[in-house]
């Protein structure tokens, strides 16, 4: 009896032990929302968990085009424009989106024609440019003389440019006055 006893006790914990044998797989434990979530919620309450999942991301195209996406709906949505009151804030993001846009083309061009579909920030990037280059035109006056030569060589070559720009300034020395 003893006998039997103890073998249907070591059969009892030998079957026990392999039913406890943990093997994980990924995509089964992301099946269930509430396993996600807790998944997503460990990784950004835990910064180191965090810049390794920004690394994977940085890795891999797919995950850096989908970032970006969501990036841009943030943008778009207003979000950003309340994250940018702080200065520093805008500081770094603004850093930080200028050297992505050098890091990956892709997300420059798409990055631009965005912008180029939404008149009001196509009108916003333009005053931009054309602020930042008159700020570099008057610290540097031989490039200012190099782009106002580039740019009478250019209209005299092209008839339609020139009254395009023509119309511009016009429109310009009006808006001064």
């Amino acid at each position: 009896m003893r006998t039997s006893i103890k073998f249907l006790f070591a059969t009892s914990l030998f079957i026990l032990l392999l039913g406890c044998k943990t093997t994980f797989n990924a995509p089964s434990a992301m099946e269930a929302q509430q396993n996600r979530q807790e998944i997503y919620q460990e990784i950004v309450s835990n910064k180191t968990h965090l810049n390794e999942l920004m690394e994977i991301v940085q890795n891999n195209d797919e995950a850096k085009m989908a970032l970006m996406e969501n990036h841009l709906k943030m943008m778009e949505s207003g979000v950003m424009k309340e994250m940018m009151q702080n200065p520093q804030m805008k500081e770094k993001m603004m850093a930080h989106r200028q050297k992505m846009m050098q890091e990956n083309p892709d997300m420059q061009k798409m990055m631009m024609q965005k912008m180029m579909e939404n008149s009001e920030m196509r009108k916003k990037m333009m005053a931009q440019m054309q602020e930042k280059m008159k700020e570099k035109m008057d610290e540097n006056p031989e490039m200012r003389e190099k782009m106002m030569d580039n740019m009478t060589k250019m209209m005299e070559s092209n008839p339609e440019m020139e009254k395009k720009m023509k119309e511009k300034m016009e429109k310009m020395k009006k808006k001064d006055n």
